[in-house]
């Protein structure tokens, strides 16, 4: 994917072919093109010491000349065409290489370019001959076609125990579901669990669970709770694994690849122990959500920031937390029944669809960046999603 191995290309939507140019290469020998952008790397020195303090790098637009050749002669309308075809754009159009063309003749990788600098046209003196153009890009980057997903709907599910008829539940030993709703260890014995009943998971092909409790562990005691799957209906069980409070996962295998949940279930134990008789540990709630995960795979060499439609179903929370990029939470708290938000996460701006509404009072401050490859997003709440975006590489 070169320029100069493409013969036609597209400037402004208006194609090489119907203005009667082609791209051509008037070097001799191999050809020689950039590889990656320029970059500035800002450091600071301090006297007496030898290592500069590095702060961040800093890319330059990419910016690179080509040649164009007439393949007819041509006459003052023709040259006055093609001048103000290339060199009259007042903004950054798209431009792109017919060696980045798919089998279907899109464009692949686009260049968002305008001429820079002086233009020349080399000549014999018979009205044939060639244009010399320098370009240069509005960023350091290449982009794909802008891709939009349609609207997808998202719907959690919660499972809840904060109540003595919840914790009386499944099969207890040596713990106790108090009155006042609590499960708590036995005073009289070291150590005690409960195994919950048997929750169905079956909600989503790929599922993640948002887990939190509130509980009492005094000095000298334990509260550890796990969780134990099975893929096959209930048929088998995986070994208990341990949970960490207020934490977000998705279910996958030794190669991070999603599991099929479609015929999941799943069970819980919590295990309470304490050294240091009467004193005991309790349980007040627990709370388990359960979230379909939908993998966006970012297919270029850079973060993606896409533009985020959302309609809200009901009045509520909306959750998105990137299970793939440490957990990092994208949210806004209480938007209202049918409210549409719009986020375009590259340049931060947020707009309601609410007339003097302003949603970014409600939002966590984290825009949503997408690394390069698979990003597992955990949905929480009950909403629509529609994503703009696109794709930058070197």
């Amino acid at each position: 994917m070169t320029i100069r191995n493409s013969v036609n290309f597209n400037f402004a939507g208006i194609s090489s072919e119907t203005m009667g140019l082609i791209n051509v290469n008037l070097d001799s020998g191999m050809y020689e093109e950039n590889l990656s952008p320029s970059k500035t790397i800002n450091e600071i020195k301090i006297r007496g010491r030898s290592k500069p303090y590095h702060q961040n790098i800093e890319y330059e637009p990419l910016e690179f000349s080509v040649s164009f050749a007439f393949l007819e002669t041509w006459d003052k309308t023709k040259l006055r065409q093609v001048t103000n075809w290339l060199c009259n754009q007042s903004y950054y159009k798209p431009l792109y290489f017919s060696d980045d063309l798919d089998e279907e003749n899109n464009p692949t990788r686009i260049y968002y370019a305008m001429v820079h600098e002086k233009s020349d046209i080399v000549h014999n003196g018979l009205s044939q001959g060639y244009v010399n153009i320098t370009f240069r890009c509005n960023d350091a980057f290449k982009y794909s076609p802008v891709y939009t997903t349609d609207e997808l709907t998202f719907n959690s599910n919660i499972i809840t125990e904060t109540t003595e008829s919840d914790f009386s539940q499944g099969t207890l030993s040596d713990v106790i579901a108090t009155e006042d709703g609590k499960l708590t260890l036995d005073n009289t014995k070291s150590i005690g669990y409960r195994i919950s009943p048997v929750y169905d998971l079956n909600y989503f092909e790929n599922t993640a669970l948002y887990i939190s409790w509130d509980s009492t562990v005094p000095v000298n005691t334990t509260l550890n709770i796990q969780y134990s799957l099975s893929l096959d209906d209930g048929d088998t069980w995986s070994n208990y694994i341990n949970l960490t409070n207020e934490n977000s996962f998705a279910f996958v295998d030794e190669n991070n690849d999603l599991l099929d949940t479609s015929n999941a279930k799943i069970k819980f134990k919590m295990i309470l122990s304490s050294t240091d008789l009467p004193i005991v540990p309790s349980l007040s709630s627990i709370t388990i959500d359960i979230m379909e995960v939908y993998t966006f795979t970012n297919d270029g060499d850079l973060i993606c920031s896409p533009i985020l439609d959302i309609t809200k179903i009901n009045n509520g929370n909306v959750v998105i937390i990137n299970l793939s990029d440490n957990n990092t939470v994208f949210s806004f708290m209480s938007l209202i029944g049918d409210e549409i938000v719009s986020v375009d996460n590259e340049n931060e701006i947020i707009t309601s669809s609410i007339i003097d509404r302003y949603p970014m009072n409600l939002f966590s401050n984290n825009f949503l960046k997408l690394p390069s490859g698979d990003n597992y997003l955990a949905m929480l709440g009950n909403f629509k999603l529609q994503m703009k975006y696109e794709f930058k590489y070197f």
